[in-house]
């Protein structure tokens, strides 16, 4: 394929997160919003859904174009693409979503933290850059008209074979665009289904593998209900999100009727509502910490099973967890209305603890045998 003319210029490092400018505006909004405040700005998007996104980072080097037609929450071209941003990060790297991002805002913001991006919705804007990575799938439209650069590579991520044989894309049939250079394929799996179907050579590039992550891992096993302190979960997790901290929180409850504070929690990209049933408790051995922040316990199974486990707990200062938690020992007691709540050392300061052996209270023998 025909190779077009590069300037070469020299890649520096990445500018301190402080230099980034981020401009949105937000759903059925005409103003757009202007700041470096990467946090506010991330709360915002992934909780409200901008209709337009971008972020620079102001760096210096080759620019390169990381170019999506439409982005799915979670999926391999997804996680291709935010492990190339983590693995690249004193590259300058533009991200261009020019489509649709269904449920994406978090993947985004992910990798707004370390390269420029641009989330065009209405997919009507020129993108200029050294070089362009195609990272849509050769099924789906691409704008090249409107993506300038020196060189261009179109990623192939499918096993075009196996993907022929279904019957939605069996008369499947491509040919590169009169813009794209080089065809790259993420396997030799790839590469051959590719020359197979279509007879087109391509360069192998394999995907780039990332540690999983190691972000603690919330876990609340409860009723939606005040009494249970939905609301207080609620207030915890904007409360993280505001503070920009990477987690997850798995909530084990019917949020059914919907409430204000359920609704405000399915907001959140961090937390992920589970069914609820007898199993549920199981979930303790992936935990960093079980979360119960009721307004009032008499015992409270989750949390003894917790500890029995091993697994902190953060509680409210109530009666029965100010006897269970031991402040700073096996978990964290907070105030009702949560103004002690130190994110810091909760993310920092994570508590180990013995485990000690509870024996069963031997006044359940004597009760079955009626001796009480």
């Amino acid at each position: 394929m025909p190779t077009k003319k590069t300037t070469k210029q020299t890649t520096k490092t990445v500018m301190k997160r402080q230099t980034v400018k981020i401009s949105y505006r937000m759903p059925y909004q005409t103003e757009t919003i202007t700041t470096n405040n990467y946090n506010e700005a991330a709360y915002l998007v992934t909780h409200h859904q901008a209709s337009l996104l971008e972020v620079a980072h102001s760096k210096k080097g080759k620019r390169v174009l990381v170019c999506m037609t439409y982005l799915n929450n979670i999926g391999g071209i997804e996680t291709a693409m935010l492990n190339l941003a983590k693995t690249y990060q004193d590259e300058n790297l533009c991200f261009v979503i020019n489509g649709h991002a269904e449920n994406a805002e978090t993947l985004i913001m992910e990798l707004a933290r370390y390269h420029d991006v641009v989330l065009d919705k209405e997919n009507a804007r020129e993108y200029t850059g050294d070089i362009a990575l195609i990272m849509t799938p050769i099924m789906a439209n691409v704008p090249f008209e409107r993506i300038h650069a020196g060189k261009t590579y179109q990623f192939i991520h499918s096993e075009v074979t196996g993907l022929k044989s279904l019957e939605r894309w069996k008369d499947l049939e491509w040919t590169p665009d009169e813009h794209i250079d080089e065809i790259v394929t993420v396997s030799k799996t790839a590469q051959k289904g590719l020359k197979q179907e279509f007879g087109l050579d391509s360069v192998v590039v394999a995907n780039i593998l990332d540690e999983p992550s190691k972000r603690p891992v919330f876990l609340s096993l409860t009723r939606s209900t005040k009494e249970k302190g939905i609301n207080r979960i609620a207030k915890m997790v904007e409360a993280l999100d505001r503070a920009g901290k990477d987690y997850i929180w798995y909530i084990c409850t019917a949020l059914d009727p919907y409430g204000n504070d359920a609704r405000e929690l399915t907001k959140s990209p961090h937390v992920a509502i589970i069914e609820p049933n007898i199993y549920n408790d199981s979930l303790l051995r992936a935990a960093t910490y079980l979360v119960q922040l009721s307004t009032a316990e008499s015992y409270c199974y989750s949390a003894h099973q917790a500890i029995k486990a091993g697994v902190p707990v953060i509680g409210t200062r109530i009666p029965e967890f100010e006897k269970l938690i031991k402040d700073g020992e096996n978990g964290y007691l907070v105030s009702l209305d949560l103004s002690d709540l130190d994110i810091e050392k909760i993310f920092n300061d994570i508590p180990k603890f013995q485990v000690e052996p509870e024996d069963i209270d031997p006044n359940w023998q004597k009760l079955l045998n009626g001796e009480l």
